[in-house]
């Protein structure tokens, strides 16, 4: 294992997002991200699905090396709901920076 300094991540909920990040500030988060897309930076993975008792675990995945992250949105769904989280990595280095609830 090497010695790097551990980080320890960001755990934010829903509530979180909803107090940091305005409407207008997601809007064009994805528009820049579109951007990064069509210039090669972004990779994107289709939504796979994992079948549960009554339900199914869903993960989808990307990699925007422009913006230097990747992550993953899992969520396991019934007819009850679902439920949520996004972890957000490090592209550079093994680091987990945010688990988003």
């Amino acid at each position: 294992m090497t010695n790097q300094s551990h980080v320890k991540p960001l755990f934010l909920s829903e509530e979180d997002v909803a107090r940091l990040l305005t409407p207008p500030a997601a809007v064009e988060a994805v528009e820049a991200c579109f951007r990064r897309m069509a210039a090669g930076q972004v990779e994107n993975r289709p939504r796979y699905r994992l079948p549960l008792e009554h339900g199914a675990l869903a993960v989808m995945a990307a990699s925007d090396l422009g913006l230097g992250y990747a992550g993953a949105k899992v969520y396991s769904g019934f007819r009850a709901g679902a439920r949520f989280v996004v972890l957000l990595f490090r592209a550079d280095r093994p680091e987990l920076v945010a688990v988003v609830d």
